[in-house]
């Protein structure tokens, strides 16, 4: 028998076999670094503190939503002292909530604890730059306002967000864009009107015009641009 019989083709030797260069998808998703337990542990202690703190959740919550919707509304609000403890025990409770909503939406594909760490660190960086505003500029009163605005429009975007992993659990397939759009649409909503009832307070207080500009372009529009850039880089 020669060498030449012994030698046969890939197809007669594994018939209906093939030969693929592309990569193959897995059969299961890339997983995040917290698992399920993680997250579960984590929504349960929200829960809880949910359940501790249910009279100043559910009042800091009207108090928000007032706040942003009722231009009235801001002053007699925010000289309660009960009214601003309670919204911020609720900001508190729906920051991680947030980072949950926004990693369970597949916004930020870098984990639950790096997201609420960006997103603690904004909240700091702007404490800071509000008490160097106030210290500069003066008319602390209105600052603080301001202050106290944003964390009302940071529990009204975590809130109103909540049913998007709800609908993702029950939908899975829906696809990322729109998820990305229906988180959109909550985000610019609420800041939209921060934003007017923040620069109608600093009119109104006396500040320039160019103070204003200041203001947007350095304290709210920039970060919220770079914490946008992060997400879709990572």
């Amino acid at each position: 028998m020669n060498v030449q019989d012994t030698i046969r083709t890939i197809s007669d030797c594994w018939p209906g076999s093939r030969l693929s260069l592309a990569a193959e998808p897995y059969a299961t998703p890339i997983q995040h670094i917290e698992n399920d337990m993680t997250l579960t542990i984590i929504v349960a202690s929200l829960l809880l503190l949910f359940i501790i703190f249910n009279r100043r959740v559910i009042h800091g919550t009207f108090c928000s939503f007032s706040v942003l919707t009722d231009k009235r509304k801001i002053r007699e609000v925010f000289n309660e002292h009960y009214n601003n403890v309670s919204i911020r025990v609720t900001f508190l409770i729906c920051l991680p909530l947030l980072s949950f909503i926004i990693c369970r939406s597949g916004v930020a594909e870098y984990g639950f604890l790096l997201t609420l760490a960006a997103f603690v660190a904004y909240f700091l960086f702007k404490q800071l730059a509000f008490l160097i505003i106030a210290w500069l500029w003066g008319q602390k009163e209105a600052i603080q306002t301001i202050y106290r605005l944003h964390f009302a429009a940071a529990t009204m975007v975590a809130l109103t967000s909540l049913p998007v992993p709800v609908i993702l659990r029950f939908l899975p397939d829906i696809g990322d864009i729109p998820v990305l759009i229906c988180l959109g649409v909550i985000f610019l909503v609420w800041y939209i009107l921060y934003l007017v009832k923040a620069v109608g307070i600093f009119i109104s207080s006396g500040f320039s015009h160019f103070l204003c500009f200041l203001y947007l372009c350095g304290l709210e529009l920039l970060p919220v641009i770079l914490l946008a850039d992060i997400a879709i880089r990572f």
